[in-house]
């Protein structure tokens, strides 16, 4: 979905021009509107990391941040050091309980702060539906290469989920325990 452009201490990530049922990023307001969303709610839990949205111009000269026309928009990041990433402290064996513990608050404390969302039960569950079709045609797209066969079984589980326990998904809507988060945290991360 994006280009990310490391230099050592800055990260430039440009989303690629293109749509898919989860995501629009087809035109250059909608690539800007998703630079500023994204620095918005990355901001929340490392704002000194996402540091700006910049136009990418271009001109005779060439691309450049500061004349020309606007061509595209870049998210700017200060690049972190891989080696203290929490995947890498779990794959070294290096992370220490205390730190997790402090994880563990910082995203308690986060979640619980968070600005609840309504939405209508069914909505909640079209857009499941929804969801959980677009990932089934995406992961089955041969380009992937991933196991059809494995695919297929997980996708089944999440239906079966779907159709047997919907009460689970509806009762969570109506405690109010549907937030604006992010839904990408990751080791890796």
């Amino acid at each position: 979905m994006s280009w990310v452009f490391l230099t050592g201490k800055t990260v430039y990530k440009l989303k690629k021009p293109v749509r898919f049922p989860y995501l629009d990023f087809s035109t250059l307001e909608r690539r800007e509107g998703a630079c500023r969303a994204e620095l918005e709610l990355n901001r929340r839990l490392a704002y000194s990391t996402y540091l700006d949205v910049v136009p990418l111009r271009a001109s005779s000269e060439g691309l450049s941040f500061s004349k020309g026309k606007i061509v595209d928009w870049l998210v700017v990041m200060r690049q972190l050091d891989s080696v203290l990433t929490l995947e890498s402290l779990i794959l070294t064996r290096s992370i220490d309980v205390m730190q997790l513990d402090r994880l563990g608050r910082i995203l308690g404390d986060f979640y619980h702060r968070a600005k609840r969302i309504y939405i209508s039960p069914a909505s909640h569950i079209a857009d499941w539906d929804h969801s959980l079709s677009a990932n089934d045609r995406i992961l089955l797209d041969p380009k992937f290469a991933l196991p059809a066969g494995v695919v297929s079984r997980i996708h089944g589980a999440q239906r079966r989920f779907l159709a047997d326990c919907p009460h689970y998904l509806t009762e969570r809507v109506r405690q109010r325990q549907i937030v604006d988060s992010h839904g990408d945290l990751r080791p890796e991360h």
